[in-house]
């Protein structure tokens, strides 16, 4: 087994073989190297594992541009990759992740898994390639892309806010609080899971985000179409009537608000309104049974609000401005 070693800004070429061959190579690093060939493989790792390669190219013309034959926990960063498959992957390759491809390309395949067992949970992050073809019971390749969400409020950036990210089953991915510029961190996305049988999404993905005193902002994101995502979300203090939802929050008017029937409705505890001196003009409609606000929880506290009947010519019954139940 070669070990800690560092090949760097080197070029192997074969006319009938290997460019660059890597066998029993463990903990190495590999920067600018090239490895080219006519008939065979441009780079081949062998039995090799927790390599570090960043910035190489392996092409051939009539051959793969990068094999890999039982070589695990590899990471490839900005790689070229050409040839008639561009990746082969082949008998118990595993956890490899390959990053910012800048040109994967096969004629036959981009990616190319064959029938050997054991090839599971090889990462393709940020790869923009057309095809794929994956062999075999039990091996699969994931394709993820970045995400990032960004959050304002009518001031500029806001920080603290909650941005939670679930996928197309519902199960919650990503949760964080936005920093001091209101973005999250870089969250690597799942768009699907390919296997023999076929294609796996987790995309579309919801992000939901929210502060208190904010009025909860939800968006949509489908990687599929889009690739690499930022996301600008708006939060924003109510400026209509409408369900306030999150506990422990105080909600502040930013305008006078009306509504047809019931204007705002507390559905959990510890909720403040506080309307800071503008009016809710509830219930134009005459309806039975609409109020102003409307709470059924504990420690809710409704402050500077001026809350109007919208229709005093209505013999209509159980119309409250402010209705604790």
């Amino acid at each position: 087994s070669f070990s800690n070693n560092t090949l760097t800004s080197n070029t192997g070429t074969s006319n009938s073989s290997i460019g660059i061959y890597l066998s029993s190579f463990s903990n190495n690093n590999l920067t600018s190297n090239t490895g080219t060939s006519n008939s065979s493989t441009g780079i081949y790792l062998y039995s090799s594992s927790n390599n570090n390669l960043t910035s190489n190219t392996g092409t051939s013309n009539s051959g793969k541009g990068i094999r890999l034959y039982s070589s695990s926990n590899n990471n490839f960063t900005n790689t070229n990759a050409s040839g008639v498959y561009g990746f082969y992957i082949r008998n118990s390759v595993a956890n490899n992740k390959i990053t910012n491809c800048v040109n994967v390309q096969g004629s036959t395949d981009d990616v190319y898994v064959y029938s050997d067992s054991g090839s599971t949970n090889n990462v393709f992050l940020n790869c923009s390639y057309d095809s794929e073809s994956v062999y075999g019971a039990g091996n699969y390749i994931i394709r993820k892309w970045y995400v990032k969400t960004k959050v304002n409020d009518s001031n500029g950036f806001l920080s603290g806010a909650g941005v939670n990210i679930t996928n197309v089953s519902s199960a919650n991915v990503f949760s964080e609080l936005t920093g001091s510029l209101g973005n999250t961190s870089i969250y690597e996305a799942t768009e699907y899971m390919l296997n023999s049988t076929g294609y796996y999404y987790a995309t579309p993905h919801l992000i939901n985000v929210s502060k208190a005193g904010y009025v909860t902002n939800s968006t949509t994101f489908n990687l599929t179409e889009t690739k690499n995502v930022v996301h600008s979300v708006v939060l924003s203090t109510p400026s209509d009537c409408q369900t306030l939802s999150t506990a422990n929050s105080t909600y502040t008017l930013s305008n006078n608000v009306s509504s047809t029937g019931t204007c705002f409705t507390i559905s959990e505890q510890n909720i403040t309104l506080d309307c800071d001196g503008y009016a809710i003009n509830y219930s134009t409609s005459g309806g039975t049974s609409q109020y102003g606000v409307y709470s059924t929880y504990d420690y809710t506290k409704i402050k500077n609000c001026i809350v109007e009947d919208g229709n005093l010519s209505t013999s209509n019954l159980y119309r409250y401005g402010v209705y604790f139940n």
